[in-house]
C-alpha cells in the first residue's frame, strides 16, 4: 500500500494535477453561483484528464510503433540511414554529444552495422539556427558518437542540411544517386517510421524499417490489475507528452500527405 500512494499522493502535487484540481474547484464552484463557466472548465478538464492518462497515450503510439516492428534478421542493404533527433548538443557544461531518449537511434544504427549488414552508415540532420546554439550539426554529432561504438570514420557519410523529415529524405537521396544506390535501412523511433519510410519511398527509394525507441508499454495480463489501472489514468506528465509526440505524427502525416510528400 505504501508504495501504491508514493506513487498516487505526489501526482497531485506536480503541475498536471494542480490544474486538475484547480479546474474541479472551478467547476464545483461556477455550478454553486450558476455562473455558466463549469462547461468550459469541464472540457478543459476532460481533454486535460484524456490526454494525460497512460492507457490514452500508450494506445495512440501503438497505433504508430507497431506498425513495423522489429525484424528478426535484416536483409543486406548498401547503407544504414540514421536520422537525427536523438542526441543532445556539446554544449557547456555537456562535454560531448549526450543521447536524448530517441539516441536509442545511434545505438541501433551502430548495432546493425556491427551485425555486418551495410558496409555504410549515413547520419542525417542540420541544426536550426533559431533554436540555439550551432556549433555542430546533428549529423556531425552522430557521427561522433558512433565512433565510439566503433563504427569507423570511413564508413560514416554525414548530410548535414537537412531540418526536418521531408528534407532528411530529398537531401538523402541526392547521396544515394551519387553513389548508385536505391535501397536503404531506415532508422528511425517507432512512432517516427510510419511518416519517414512513406516519405522515403515517396522518392522512390526501397525501404527496409528498422523501428528502434518504442515509447508505449506492452499490454500483458500484469496491466490490469487494480493499482495499474488507478495510476494509470492519473494525469501525468510524461503521458501528456507521449500524447502530444503521437497526435503530432498524425498532423505530420496530413500535412505532408496535401503536401505530396507521402
Amino acid at each position: 500500500m505504501f508504495v501504491f500512494l508514493s506513487k498516487l499522493l505526489p501526482l497531485f502535487l506536480y503541475p498536471l494535477g494542480l490544474i486538475s484540481l484547480l479546474l474541479l474547484g472551478i467547476i464545483f464552484w461556477s455550478w454553486r453561483q450558476q455562473l455558466g463557466l463549469q462547461w468550459l472548465a469541464l472540457v478543459a478538464l476532460a481533454i486535460l484528464l484524456v490526454s494525460a492518462n497512460s492507457w490514452v497515450s500508450d494506445a495512440l503510439l501503438r497505433t504508430l510503433e507497431y506498425q513495423y516492428l522489429p525484424m528478426e534478421d535484416f536483409p543486406q542493404a548498401p547503407v544504414i540511414v540514421v536520422l537525427g533527433g536523438g542526441l543532445y548538443q556539446a554544449t557547456y557544461p555537456r562535454q560531448f554529444p549526450e543521447v536524448a531518449e530517441a539516441g536509442d537511434r545511434v545505438i541501433y544504427g551502430a548495432q546493425i552495422y556491427q551485425e555486418g549488414k551495410a558496409p555504410y552508415i549515413i547520419t542525417t540532420g542540420g541544426r536550426i539556427p533559431w533554436l540555439g546554439t550551432v556549433a555542430t550539426s546533428e549529423a556531425e554529432d552522430m557521427a561522433l558518437l558512433l565512433q565510439r561504438l566503433d563504427v569507423p570514420r570511413e564508413a560514416i557519410i554525414k548530410e548535414e542540411k537537412s531540418l526536418n523529415t521531408r528534407q532528411n529524405a530529398v537531401f538523402t537521396q541526392k547521396i544515394l544517386q551519387q553513389r548508385g544506390i536505391n535501397t536503404i535501412i531506415l532508422v528511425t523511433s517507432g512512432y517516427h517510421m510510419p511518416r519517414a519510410k512513406r516519405v522515403f519511398e515517396k522518392l522512390g527509394i526501397i525501404v527496409i524499417p528498422a523501428a528502434t525507441d518504442f515509447l508505449s508499454q506492452p499490454l500483458g495480463r500484469n496491466n490490469f490489475n487494480l493499482a495499474n489501472v488507478i495510476l494509470g489514468l492519473m494525469p501525468d506528465a510524461k503521458s501528456l507528452q507521449m500524447t502530444t509526440m503521437a497526435l503530432k505524427e498524425y498532423l505530420g502525416l496530413v500535412i505532408y500527405k496535401l503536401q505530396g510528400w507521402v
